[in-house]
């Protein structure tokens, strides 16, 4: 019965308003549904829910096709499949899977792996109408940079890897279409630059008495490890939240539960578990995909259009302000003290 009640409130969350109150009027049924499973407690709502979320996702590396979403012989740290749609528009959502254990942190590789799979998930020729970023780690959306990668670095190395951190951000923003970053653990650093280019951030907060671990954390922690936050980024971070709230965070690295992510605007829906997580963002993206497609994918264009302009004003001064930073001798002391502190918190084998 508690799983029925959360799960329709996960789900009308993502409602329309008009469709609020239709909603709100099945909960009741939707929580006697609940023994049936979530297909059970979506059908409460609306029967094409269920239709759109029963459909089969396609993996597009070796063809196969499952119910699940997740690709049981894959071995590649990041992949990517797609639900067909049914209702009368067209297409399909695109989900980037990251499975890089055991905290999906970003080298040259990863980054080259995971800019790959945004391609082949936003291929125009999948007529993708909407994208979800998740992971399948245990406990993290992801860590972000692996900061060894910074020790020593030369400039070259570090041209190749700031570029294409700052690409993958910016394809993924510049969608035409909803995307979400679907957040099961903790995301800090690129990984929740990565989320925080997405339209929404879902993230996952069971109540305590369900929790099995410490509650996961969300944010920017680049000055904790000796990194400054660069104008882009800051720039973005204050759009999602306020000028003051950037003010207050960002110069601390300062991680965040989920409550108060959500209460500051870095986080914008939370739902008690991943398989509400999963049922929520489809709904809400089988929805939006019902609008005119030509329509929206323009409309999205114009709203992020003034902030795209000021990424790509600032790209050529940001390459030298922050090569300037990761290579001083400070935060070269500052990484290598965090390296220590990190290696110190690890378990034994």
């Amino acid at each position: 019965m508690y799983a029925g009640r959360r799960l329709v409130h996960a789900t009308v969350a993502f409602l329309a308003p008009g469709r609020v109150a239709a909603a709100a009027a099945a909960t009741a049924a939707t929580a006697a549904a609940a023994a049936a499973g979530w297909r059970g407690a979506l059908a409460a709502i609306g029967p094409t829910f269920v239709r759109r979320l029963s459909a089969t996702c396609r993996n597009e590396s070796d063809g196969t096709s499952n119910n699940n979403n997740i690709n049981k012989k894959k071995k590649q740290p990041f992949y990517v499949t797609f639900q067909k749609l049914d209702h009368s528009s067209a297409g399909c959502i695109a989900t980037i899977t990251m499975s890089n254990p055991r905290a999906n942190t970003f080298n040259q590789d990863s980054l080259d792996a995971l800019n790959k799979a945004v391609g082949l998930a936003t291929a125009a020729e999948k007529d993708v109408r909407g994208l979800v970023l998740r992971s399948d780690v245990d406990g993290f959306f992801s860590s972000g940079f692996d900061l060894s990668v910074f020790q020593d670095i030369t400039h070259a190395e570090f041209m190749q890897l700031w570029t294409a951190s700052k690409a993958i951000f910016r394809r993924i923003h510049a969608l035409p279409v909803p995307s979400v970053a679907a957040i099961d653990g903790h995301a800090l650093g690129l990984g929740f630059v990565f989320a925080m280019a997405c339209q929404l951030r879902c993230m996952v907060h069971p109540e305590p008495h369900e929790r099995k671990k410490k509650p996961p954390l969300v944010g920017l922690n680049e000055v904790a490890v000796g990194l400054p936050v660069p104008e882009w980024l800051a720039l973005r971070f204050r759009h999602l939240t306020t000028p003051r709230i950037a003010e207050d965070l960002l110069p601390t690295g300062a991680m965040l539960p989920a409550n108060r992510a959500l209460e500051v605007g870095l986080v914008d829906r939370l739902v008690p578990s991943s398989a509400a997580m999963h049922d929520a963002i489809l709904a809400e993206l089988s929805r939006r995909a019902m609008a005119p497609h030509e329509a929206q994918k323009q409309t999205i264009g114009l709203l992020r259009s003034e902030y795209l302009a000021r990424f790509d004003a600032c790209n050529e001064r940001d390459n030298d302000f922050f090569w300037s930073a990761v290579s001083s001798p400070a935060t070269q002391a500052a990484i290598t003290s965090a390296l220590a502190r990190l290696k110190a918190k690890k378990p034994s084998r």
